[in-house]
């Protein structure tokens, strides 16, 4: 048996073989960014998780104290809440403008960090009072940021508020 054998063709061109790595090129540039724009938003996804969690966690401590509080006092240009609770002891929290909010538990004397070190409370975080309505009230807004990321974009901002009202006035 013959075997048939075009003329003049033995492989391929070498304009098909530029057409074909550039082809696998382009492939490998595409899932290449695919695969980096996935990785940077599951890092920013776990540090926004981070940062909500601890906000929440402090949060869920100042309003439970407000909530059964007899009193309350803000001061310091909504940096400050002082409160006395149900037993009648002083009792504070406060954030000290930089990265980190402190509750001064009642009846002791030195104040604990409520936030941890993997988030940073920022510039927007206030602590405002209402005592003119019955019953008064405490409006609370907490900011962070992870201080870890490596950039704004990598990086969560995580914003919380609520508005707590006494129960015991």
């Amino acid at each position: 048996m013959k075997k048939a054998f075009v003329k003049g063709k033995k492989g391929f061109s070498i304009i098909e073989v530029l057409v074909a790595a550039g082809v696998f090129a382009i492939l490998g540039i595409l899932s290449t960014s695919a695969i980096l724009i996935s990785l940077k938003g599951s890092k920013k996804s776990e540090s926004q998780l981070k940062v909500r969690d601890n906000l929440n966690y402090v949060l869920g401590i100042m309003e439970r104290q407000i909530r059964n509080a007899k009193s309350i006092t803000c001061s310091g240009s909504g940096k400050n809440l002082d409160y006395v609770d149900a037993d009648g002891k002083l009792g504070a929290f406060a954030w000290d403008g930089v990265s980190n909010v402190t509750w001064k538990r009642p009846g002791e004397i030195v104040a604990s960090v409520l936030t941890s070190t993997d988030v940073k409370v920022e510039t927007g975080t206030s602590i405002t009072c209402d005592v003119s309505k019955i019953p008064p009230s405490v409006s609370i807004t907490l900011k962070g940021r992870d201080p870890d990321a490596a950039s704004d974009d990598e990086g969560a901002q995580v914003t919380i508020s609520t508005k707590v009202q006494l129960r015991n006035y």
